[in-house]
């Protein structure tokens, strides 16, 4: 997959426990990009990386930055329930 950046957000960080039991330091770098080819593919072939509407979002498990990402943005209502792993 190869995005085009079109605006740089922000960037957080996340200290937790990796898969492998480890406690690692998490860098998170967003944009806002356009797809320019291909589709998004998981590096864990045992994980889902799929589109998915503005709406929907709360449906699904995040990462605490992206949380705060989502809720900077306004995809995320303050006040409704969402997953967190």
């Amino acid at each position: 997959m190869t995005v085009s950046i079109t605006q740089p957000l922000a960037w957080d960080e996340d200290l937790k426990k990796d898969h492998d039991g480890e406690q690692k330091r998490f860098i998170y770098l967003d944009a806002m990009c356009e797809l320019a080819v291909g589709d998004p593919k998981p590096v864990n072939p045992n994980e889902e990386l799929k589109w998915v509407d503005i709406e929907d979002l709360p449906d699904y498990e995040h990462v605490p930055p992206g949380v705060k990402l989502f809720q900077k943005l306004g995809y995320l209502n303050y006040n409704r329930e969402f997953k967190n792993p």
